[in-house]
């Protein structure tokens, strides 16, 4: 049996801008340039409980989530996605309990990859998939430590949140950097075995 290897996105904060869009809903955009380092809970920073931060998403719906603005990065990682260091590449997205994400989710992966794609998982359970062919590429430290722990690779995406905001675009252009200089990642090509 042949092992390919396989790209794993993370798709909110590392695809969309979902957490800009989210503090733009709540009247406080300004916070995402005065994020707290290891501030992770959107709630937390904006003082308000979790049920009070998904009512106005959850009321917006599917749509809100279809119309998800795209971050600025990402034909750099569609580039990188759909080059040659990997067999396979999927969208992993941790839906979200709010009316319309997984919905909304599909809608814009369609809109920004065609209506034939069809390379997404939703899951909260991201570790599950991990193999040591897969590469997760996410920004959230516990699911990049789970997918670890049960056996796959993961690159940690820099963000505010997982980071010290001073080093973050540096830090971001490095693991670019790092992903798209990757050598042919496990699995195979064309069924031939890389090294």
């Amino acid at each position: 049996m042949v092992k390919e290897s396989v790209l794993l996105l993370d798709m909110d904060d590392v695809m969309v801008n979902f957490t800009a869009t989210a503090l733009k809903i709540h009247g406080r955009p300004d916070l995402l340039n005065l994020w707290p380092p290891l501030q992770w809970e959107i709630s937390g920073l904006l003082g308000i409980t979790t049920k009070e931060f998904w009512a106005p998403i959850d009321a917006a719906g599917a749509d809100w989530w279809a119309d998800l603005p795209a971050c600025s990065w990402i034909n750099q990682l569609l580039t990188i996605a759909c080059g040659d260091n990997f067999d396979q590449w999927y969208v992993v997205s941790v839906p979200s309990e709010t009316q319309g994400c997984v919905e909304g989710k599909i809608r814009w992966l369609k809109k920004w990859m065609g209506n034939c794609f069809s390379r997404y998982i939703f899951t909260p359970h991201k570790y599950l998939l991990a193999t040591p062919e897969r590469l997760l590429f996410d920004d959230s430290p516990a699911n990049v430590r789970w997918f670890r722990a049960y056996g796959g690779s993961a690159i940690l995406f820099p963000q505010p949140w997982n980071n010290t905001p001073e080093t973050v675009v540096k830090d971001r252009d490095q693991v670019f950097q790092r992903l798209a200089r990757m050598p042919r990642y496990g699995g195979s090509k064309n069924g031939q075995t890389s090294t």
